[in-house]
């Protein structure tokens, strides 16, 4: 230890005696280039671990705005050691506005500071390195190589938010080791609806193709939440995003495609009336849904718009030896529903509690009622009508949604009206996540008096689920 001092020491003093014999031949620009030499010279050199340090991307837009923004208003900035023109600095802030500049950063290997910062964009030519491969960034500034001066304009708070990476979920942040760019993959584990990412890639550093297994329970728009379903809904999951915004997911589209599987509700009825299950299963069905934001594609300012398109049809019917049952009965079951909805996220900020959203949606399901005698072979359907057995729901839904580093929570109210059998639900939904990893989702919805005639059988008063949720990051 003493003798790296001393080390440093001589350095510093050889590196003054150098200063003070080119101050009288040399003009400033050597005594700036001397300071800086002494200044490098006094970081401890890893060279050898340059493979090893740790380099991400931030592709967040508006927080590469900030960023940026700090280092245009100090000066910051150089290209080729020198000011940049007016002309070239509105030139690439365009590229910032439209969401097209990025930046890498690199730690020390020693100690964990950010010492290399660096603003690019995505090369649009054709150009390959001294090993012939393709060029895929394209640097247009300097970097910036010296933590202190990077702390120094960014702020401490930005800074120790970039070293943390709190900035981004870690289900859609980017990190990239070496040359090698991979995604953190999720399980996100939730009685009413969970999914495992199991592949990932990219194209380009602001996109995101990732695959998953899926399970649902429930439809909200039906008015069956959760285990009042007769049926959990497994399949897969594809899903392109084709900009991440890593405070929250904004899919250009996502297609799922699963079936059937017979579950059990649990025994928990809060309006307990001795009847238990109102739905039961009938047969396997396929299970489809398609959502995402594609009307960003037609004007970018419509990307707060989701648009939903599911449902499942029936395409086998039970016999009745595979109820096991030894005596005539009657029950009811759901065999096609069709949902079509339509969210507006981040309307107007409401406080400090969040965004406020306001939503809808259309939805058609129908219900059979079947006669089951074990002397006969198959189902007797007993509600033959020249109508059919749909019923039609329209629903109105808003909430405020909160997306942040700590607490994630998403609180809304839902209205809707059977229009066949004049039922009117109003419910609440609320879901809530802690540090990303574990939360609580809760719905409740209660019939509303106005407008509701009697409740056919297969329909409740009020309806209670919830679920803890996991999620794990690896």
């Amino acid at each position: 230890m003493k003798k790296s001092r001393n080390t440093l020491y001589l350095l510093f003093v050889w590196g003054i005696f150098n200063l003070s014999f080119a101050q009288k031949a040399s003009p400033d620009s050597v005594k700036i280039a001397w300071l800086r030499k002494i200044y490098s010279n006094l970081q401890y050199n890893t060279i050898a671990f340059n493979d090893l340090r740790n380099k991400w991307y931030v592709t967040d837009p508006i927080y590469v705005r900030e960023i940026y923004n700090r280092f245009i208003v100090n000066n910051g900035l150089l290209v080729d050691g020198k000011k940049p023109s007016k002309e070239f600095i509105i030139k690439k802030t365009q590229d910032v506005y439209n969401g097209n500049v990025f930046i890498e950063l690199k730690k020390r290997y020693y100690d964990n500071e950010i010492d290399t910062l660096r603003f690019f964009t995505e090369s649009k030519l054709a150009a390959t390195d001294s090993t012939g491969e393709y060029i895929k960034k394209d640097y247009f500034f300097d970097p910036i190589a010296d933590y202190v001066y990077i702390k120094k304009i960014l702020g401490q708070n930005i800074y120790d938010d970039l070293k943390a990476r709190y900035y981004a979920y870690t289900d859609l942040t980017k990190q990239p080791y070496g040359v090698k760019q991979a995604y953190n993959f999720d399980i996100y584990l939730n009685l009413l609806d969970s999914y495992l990412m199991f592949w990932s890639t990219t194209t380009s550093l602001h996109n995101k193709y990732t695959t998953a297994f899926f399970t649902k329970w429930g439809n909200d728009y039906i008015a069956y939440p959760g285990w009042y379903y007769p049926d959990v809904f497994a399949g897969f999951r594809v899903s392109y995003i084709n900009y991440l915004k890593n405070n929250e997911k904004y899919i250009t589209y996502s297609l799922e495609l699963g079936y059937s599987v017979p579950a059990k509700e649990p025994i928990l009825d809060f309006t307990s009336d001795g009847f238990g299950p109102r739905l039961f299963h009938s047969g396997t069905m396929l299970y489809f849904r398609l959502f995402g934001n594609p009307l960003h594609l037609i004007d970018p300012k419509l990307d707060n718009i989701e648009i939903s398109l599911g449902g499942a049809f029936a395409i086998t019917e039970y016999k009745t030896s595979q109820y096991n049952v030894k005596y005539v009965s009657q029950f009811y079951s759901n065999r096609n529903y069709f949902v079509l909805s339509a969210k507006y996220k981040d309307i107007f900020p409401v406080l400090n509690l969040g965004w406020f959203y306001a939503g809808g949606a259309i939805a058609t399901y129908d219900v059979y009622h079947y006669l089951l005698d074990p002397k006969a072979s198959k189902l007797k359907l007993l509600n033959k009508s020249p109508k059919g057995n749909f019923e039609h729901i329209l629903t109105a839904e808003a909430g405020i949604s909160a997306n942040n580093s700590l607490l994630v929570h998403d609180i809304s109210l839902l209205l809707s009206f059977n229009v066949v059998k004049t039922i009117s639900y109003v419910g609440i939904k609320t879901h809530f996540m802690l540090n990303n990893q574990i939360g609580l989702d809760f719905k409740y919805m209660t019939t509303l008096g106005i407008g509701t005639s009697k409740l056919p059988f297969y329909k409740r008063d009020s309806y209670i689920v919830f679920s803890p949720i996991i999620k794990i990051n690896y």
